[in-house]
């Protein structure tokens, strides 16, 4: 027993004599390298781990995003049933024909947008904005 803790004594010694300490340069680059990696960890963990939300979470998340568009849509349907009235000057009675069917268009899309925000049908909410966007561009190209 007396020999098993003299060799262990022995290891401590040796081991603690051993040139182990770093220069204030190597201690700086080492710190800043293992901050940099344990943002990197953090990061790899949080790509890994947020496909594994609950579908309560991912609930939740799509009513807050739907929320804030609801009263923003709301607004484009006010806005697009609106347009009708303010038709732009100066116009011959075909562009005034044109103007009413792009926004005759633009009225039915912005329904179209507002009920799949109020379903909470997020995955369709892109592609109908971009539909929107056309009639607006198309028309400001035509008529203008």
């Amino acid at each position: 027993m007396k020999r098993v803790i003299t060799s262990l004594v022995a290891i401590l010694i040796i081991a603690g004599c051993t040139d182990k300490v770093m220069s204030n340069k190597q201690t700086s680059v080492h710190s800043t390298k293992s901050t940099e990696l344990q943002t990197l960890m953090h990061k790899f963990d949080n790509l890994i781990y947020q496909h594994y939300e609950s579908e309560l979470d991912r609930d939740h998340k799509r009513i807050d995003y739907t929320k804030d568009m609801i009263g923003i849509v709301d607004e484009l349907v006010a806005d697009s049933k609106r347009l009708k009235t303010l038709q732009p000057k100066n116009l011959t009675k075909q562009q005034i024909q044109g103007f009413m069917v792009f926004a005759d268009i633009l009225e039915a899309k912005s329904k179209e947008l507002k009920l799949m925000v109020d379903n909470y049908q997020t995955e369709e909410i892109a592609p109908v904005i971009t539909e929107i966007n056309n009639v607006c561009i198309n028309c400001h190209a035509t008529v203008r």
